[in-house]
């Protein structure tokens, strides 16, 4: 059995049509528990979640997608995050955050976590975050996920993170030395191009590359649009062509998705070209869709 953590923040996702949610953590825990289905994974989704209505129906969801909440913690005083989307004609989309009263960034406000004792008795095999997961919360607790983290690496934990940068959420120079220390710990990094030259102030491929072996990184896959990702460890670089989409939708989750059926296939032992290549596919049908979490009907 794999079992495998997802740290981060979903919030109600409301557009003209209707209400739901979305997070880039909780999207990707979603499509890798749908690909998953009969297979040999436990998932499970981290976070903070308020008493009210959204909050409940939150945890309904995850539990019916065949997702643990069993590491979620409940703050009373506070509820799920908020944002509005808008998507134009090419199906780019723009967001509108409110997260004043959002649990999920306080989630280390007590002394103790379950996450934190889950870590540390090794409960989890994998555990997945993003840089939103790191940008939402408070400094101090940001630093004690880091430290409990690096624990969990030394006692032969695996960790998996996604770069998502988001510069309103905090400042360059708190985001580059946490995303450096989550990187020096992980075994897989999905990395986003534009995201590493807009916080490294770099402008080419082989200077991430450069600055990730010389971190330590094993294996990273840098997504680059509708380029050829690339396919990175210590000694090699493979690049993996995009599968062509004749009709763009919604690229909302296109990354989040791609997450996924790269997870799957790799922690099911795939080669790593394999799973970029079904990684690719599953992004295509998403984005072929209307909004973050699609109809299960459309994955396959």
């Amino acid at each position: 059995m794999i079992s495998i953590g997802f740290f981060g923040e979903c919030m109600l996702e409301k557009s003209s049509k209707k209400q739901t949610f979305s997070g880039d953590t909780f999207n990707t825990a979603v499509y890798l528990a749908r690909l998953a289905q009969g297979k040999e994974f436990e998932i499970s989704y981290i976070t903070a979640v308020g008493e009210d209505t959204a909050s409940q129906d939150l945890l309904e969801f995850t539990i019916t997608e065949g997702i643990s909440v069993e590491d979620v913690v409940i703050l009373p005083q506070l509820a799920l995050g908020q944002y509005s989307i808008a998507v134009s004609t090419s199906g780019e989309r723009s967001f509108t955050y409110n997260r004043a009263n959002s649990a999920a960034t306080q989630y280390f406000c007590a002394p103790e976590t379950p996450f934190e004792r889950a870590l540390l008795n090794q409960r989890y095999d994998y555990i997945y975050l993003s840089g939103i997961s790191l940008a939402i919360l408070p400094t101090a607790q940001r630093t004690r996920l880091i430290k409990v983290l690096t624990k969990f690496k030394n006692q032969g934990g695996k960790l998996l993170f996604d770069n998502n940068y988001r510069p309103s959420l905090w400042t360059d120079q708190q985001a580059r030395v946490s995303y450096q220390a989550i990187t020096r710990i992980s075994d897989i990094a999905l990395l986003t191009d534009d995201d590493e030259y807009a916080l490294f102030g770099e402008s080419q491929p082989d200077q991430i590359i450069a600055r990730h072996r010389a971190n330590g990184l094993i294996e990273m896959v840098i997504k680059r649009g509708a380029q050829p990702c690339m396919l990175v460890t210590q000694t090699t670089v493979t690049e993996v062509a995009v599968i062509p989409v004749s009709t763009i939708i919604d690229t909302t989750a296109a990354g989040d998705s791609f997450a996924a059926g790269y997870l799957y296939r790799r922690l099911l032992g795939s080669h790593m070209t394999t799973a970029a290549e079904y990684a690719h596919r599953l992004a295509g049908i998403v984005i072929a869709h209307q909004g973050a979490i699609i109809d299960k009907q459309y994955i396959v």
